[in-house]
């Protein structure tokens, strides 16, 4: 069974991934086994004290031996830290490798994925990292470790006493066909507690970013509702799985206890006939307590491997994710290009519903485009498959005729750039936060952004200016200046498209005219394409591409599409576009 486990695909690619080196697993295998056999130093001086020392009465022979057994135990004491200190760099380096490969398999998941999942979700998988070490450290360090016990100390124990050995051993295989049906269990309750934990951070989330909304509608009381029967669960739960937890440790005890009573009795037995000694036993004692310690250490890795299969699932299903990116090495030639765009037979869905279907649309450099529809025609997902958060499911998307399969994602997302209406601002300086992933920029630029976005004036009136703080330990941003400085964020990146997505519409009439007057002054070396359902915006465009249910059904300037009488006018004459 462990075997099969071992070859589980996941293990086998979390194993390759975390492989900590050749030359440190020999050398902490060498320590383990330094500890191991200096471990028997002290035994087999209290077996001397007992077989030799006691019946001869040797006062001085026995502070020998005791003084070789505090010796002894101080160089097993000085092995261990050493053994324990190098093993700890082992295990937290597994540790930082797969918090590394999480979050950086995080940063690349594709926009589908993350949709798909909640936040608390996805901390709760940041959790799991520390259960999968667990694993690791059992598959390096744990199966190493005991391992060596094992190798050096049974083949003692058979030695001192073959018959007490076997004794010993027959309670195994009882123990091991029990552990295996507890385990099965522990995992099903363990993905239970999990999965209602979850929700418990998901609703904590929503109860913190909607803190406003809940105290307005006095909505306390519902959201305590949910959170607490989620409680519940996981109580419920934890206590049903703590219980079978404590049963089959009671079970364990017990049956090594009777095992231990019938060791006894038979040692009892062999030394009243004279085939065995106190201190033979004494030293049989310790040593195959250690060994089948190690022994069980070795069949409990079963119970844990199928414990971690629930974590694991998780962990890899991110980071598999992570390793098919299609990260293209080539194409780096293309750093700045111009902003040509060209979609051929676009189809998207998601969860199984078509969002964009038989998409067709070409964008030329400089173009001022608008992008218009009611809600749920794919507007924003327009916007996600040309930022190449989505992949379509079929047709191309082309950018300077060179398909995105072929661009490498850094290099695309240095063309494309996006304000969109809610932007994020991180805590930290308001620098830091004009250049979230590209810091090479000097003042100069910075200002001259700034300006450009008609935001200078409000930054340099900042106590730190652009070293300023913001978030929970510095200042807020009013609506207004978060879009100028999310404009200056983008003149500073300087893509060659620029999407501007619901840019305006959250804001009161002076921003919005102050944020428009920026953006039509934008040069035309830019392309622009721009959702919105603000007339002003949509009026002075080129062209306007009009959207329902997933197609675009309209291509045209104003005036052209009023005199068509279309869908567009429909959305002009109601009122929709204002």
């Amino acid at each position: 069974m462990v075997d099969k486990l071992f070859h589980y695909q996941p293990y086998k690619q979390l194993l390759k991934q975390n492989y900590p080196g050749t030359r440190k697993i020999v050398f902490v295998t060498l320590l383990f086994s330094a500890v191991t056999i200096t471990g028997l130093l002290p035994v087999m001086l209290q077996r001397r004290i007992f077989d030799k020392a006691v019946p001869s009465g040797d006062i001085r022979y026995l502070f020998v031996l005791l003084a070789g057994v505090i010796v002894s135990n101080l160089i097993i004491l000085v092995l261990s830290i050493v053994q324990d200190f190098f093993a700890g760099l082992i295990s937290e380096g597994t540790l930082y490798n797969l918090r590394q490969w999480f979050t950086k398999s995080v940063l690349k998941m594709e926009q589908k994925k993350i949709d798909a999942k909640s936040s608390g979700e996805v901390n709760r998988i940041y959790d799991d990292c520390l259960a999968v070490n667990e694993t690791l450290k059992s598959m390096y360090l744990d199966i190493i470790k005991n391992s060596v016990v094992i190798t050096i100390y049974l083949p003692l124990m058979f030695i001192l006493s073959w018959k007490l050995s076997l004794v010993r051993f027959l309670p195994f295989p009882v123990l091991y066909c029990i552990s295996k049906k507890f385990a099965v269990v522990d995992r099903f309750l363990e993905k239970k507690v999990w999965n209602d934990n979850s929700a418990i951070t998901t609703v904590f989330s929503e109860i913190i970013n909607s803190f406003r909304i809940i105290k307005s509608y006095s909505a306390e009381s519902r959201f305590f509702r949910r959170i607490n029967a989620g409680f519940m669960r996981v109580k419920k739960n934890s206590i049903i799985r703590k219980t079978i937890q404590y049963v089959w440790g009671i079970i364990s005890s017990q049956i090594q206890a009777i095992n231990n009573s019938v060791i006894f009795f038979i040692a009892a037995f062999e030394i009243i006939n004279g085939r065995f000694t106190i201190g033979s036993f004494i030293m049989f004692n310790a040593v195959s307590e250690i060994s089948i310690g190690s022994l069980s250490a070795i069949l409990n890795i079963q119970r844990l491997l199928l414990q971690t299969l629930n974590p694991l699932a998780r962990y890899n299903e991110i980071v598999t994710d992570y390793s098919n990116v299609h990260e293209v090495k080539h194409c780096e030639s293309i750093a700045r290009v111009p902003g040509n765009i060209r979609l051929d037979g676009v189809r998207f869905s998601y969860n199984d519903r078509v969002i964009l279907q038989n998409v067709y649309l070409e964008i030329n450099q400089g173009e001022r485009i608008a992008v218009v529809g009611r809600s749920g025609s794919g507007k924003s997902t327009l916007a996600n498959i040309l930022l190449s958060f989505y992949k379509p499911d079929s047709g191309t998307v082309k950018l300077n005729g060179v398909d995105y399969h072929d661009i490498p994602n850094r290099v695309l997302r240095k063309n494309i750039g996006i304000v969109p209406q809610d932007n994020t601002f991180f805590s930290g300086t308001i620098r830091e936060n004009l250049l979230p992933g590209y810091l090479n920029v000097t003042d100069e630029e910075i200002y001259e952004a700034l300006k450009q976005a008609n935001a200078l004036e409000f930054v340099y009136k900042l106590p730190g200016k652009l070293l300023t703080e913001y978030g929970s330990k510095g200042i807020n941003l009013s609506g207004g200046q978060k879009q100028r400085l999310a404009l200056a964020r983008i003149f500073l990146l300087n893509p060659s498209v620029i999407i501007l997505d619901e840019a305006t519409s959250a804001l009161d009439p002076e921003n919005e005219r102050n944020i428009q007057s920026v953006i039509e002054k934008i040069d035309r070396k830019f392309t622009v394409i721009s959702i919105t359902h603000k007339l002003s915006n949509v009026i002075k465009s080129d062209r306007i591409i009009v959207m329902e249910n997933g197609c675009i059904v309209e291509d045209g300037n104003h005036d052209q599409l009023v005199d068509y009488r279309g869908n567009y006018y429909g959305l002009y004459k109601n009122m929709e576009l204002r």
